[in-house]
């Protein structure tokens, strides 16, 4: 069994450590004093960001480390957003995938564990500000929103089962195979206790009486701070389902160590061995947080999966038969835009042909006026000009000349 004992302040922005506000609440709530200095003998919080120190009743050792990233970074939110969807939280799943920072608070050395999960709660109470908005207990897969009434809760708590609505959790899930839904408890691993696990039917009355068995069971082993032994029998206070042994826990087929999980399965009332333990009757169901209220509608988890399952599916085919809509009117586009572009360059082309013979035509015309008028326009008489001119006209005198007239044969070459 690992026992590990863990909490996280998930933060807005860049985490922030008040030290002197944690040492304040620390000493109303335990009743430590803290000298200042650190050493062996005596309390001290010390908080140097990343990393940190905090020493409780002379022998408790708890690590902080700041990350200034998303806690989620390198963990999975998925178990966390799960509970805030069954929960309807839309508030809480916003923070979970909002939040850019965390605070980690780990118990460094667990030998008592009770005492040493009760003072985790408390610095963690401590530590809860405005900018720390939800509370994570890794190892039972807790999310919880901060209030104050949930630091009050924690700061003020004298046992560790007062703890229990705050850092245990409860789960819910159908089975691969056989159509059962398995409660059990999650996170009892933080007391060195097993986990207690039932499977029963789908009905609602089944699962009431199922949830309520699971939770009643570990609300008994924490205030007893003992396991119940495989082959005891119990029965529930409140519930219908008379004794119950403790058997060894199997998850979809595959058997659990004892020191892990225990189950819970019905068993004749007259059975040979004598019942107990028989959980109180003001302590059954809902001391986990009134967990199975969360839970009350008709095969809860199976029905949630199923319209989970359902949405997923719609909005996949949503999302592809965009795609293709998308992919087709954009082909349709390329294609017009390329037809489009043609077009536009043979009608450029066309253009730029016509405005060149436009351009060569009154080159030729300007060419022709120029010389009509050279020819026309004397030079002064002896210069260059003049002579030049004089030639050009005499050829052309002796070419006219030379040409036949209009109609004679041309005289053989």
């Amino acid at each position: 069994m690992e026992n590990w004992q863990s909490i996280v302040l998930l933060t807005k922005g860049k985490p922030q450590l008040a030290a002197d506000n944690i040492t304040r609440r620390l000493t109303r709530w335990t009743g430590c004093t803290f000298s200042g200095r650190q050493d062996e003998s005596e309390n001290f919080v010390v908080l140097s960001p990343p990393t940190g120190m905090i020493k409780l009743a002379g022998e408790f050792m708890f690590a902080v480390t700041v990350l200034e990233r998303s806690y989620f970074d390198s963990e999975d939110a998925h178990p966390y957003l799960e509970q805030a969807k069954l929960a309807d939280d839309e508030r809480l799943a916003g923070l979970l995938r909002s939040c850019r920072g965390a605070i980690l608070i780990g118990a460094h050395i667990i030998e008592r564990p009770y005492e040493s999960l009760h003072y985790l709660a408390k610095i963690a109470a401590a530590m809860m500000e405005e900018d720390t908005p939800v509370m994570l207990v890794p190892p039972s897969l807790v999310a919880r929103a901060v209030s104050g009434e949930l630091r009050s809760a924690m700061g003020h708590a004298d046992d560790v089962d007062e703890l229990m609505p705050h850092v245990m959790n409860f789960s819910a899930a159908p089975e691969a195979q056989g159509g059962l839904i398995t409660c059990s408890t999650l996170g009892m691993h933080m007391l060195a206790l097993p986990n207690v696990i039932m499977h029963c039917g789908q009905e609602q009355e089944d699962f009431e009486q199922c949830a309520a068995a699971v939770q009643s069971l570990a609300t008994y082993m924490v205030k007893r701070r003992q396991a119940v032994a495989v082959g005891d029998t119990t029965e529930i206070a409140s519930g219908g389902l008379g004794f119950l042994r403790v058997v060894p826990a199997t998850m979809d087929g595959k058997a659990q160590d004892p020191q892990d999980a225990i189950a819970l399965e019905p068993t004749a009332a007259g059975d040979a061995r004598t019942a107990r333990p028989a959980t109180p009757a003001a302590g059954p169901a809902g001391e986990l947080g009134n967990l199975a209220r969360a839970v009350t509608t008709s095969r809860p988890r199976v029905a949630r999966i199923k319209a989970r399952k359902e949405r997923a599916a719609a909005k996949m085919a949503a999302i592809v038969t965009g795609i293709v809509v998308a992919l087709y009117v954009g082909s349709h586009l390329f294609r017009s835009c390329i037809r489009q572009s043609s077009e536009d360059r043979k009608t450029r082309h066309q253009l730029r042909m016509e405005e060149t013979h436009r351009n060569l035509g009154k080159s030729a015309a300007e060419l022709r006026e120029r010389l009509q008028r050279d020819r026309q326009t004397p030079a002064p008489p002896g210069s260059p000009q003049e002579t030049a001119r004089q030639y050009w006209i005499e050829a052309q005198k002796r070419r006219q000349a030379t040409r036949p007239a209009p109609g004679a044969a041309h005289p053989d070459p």
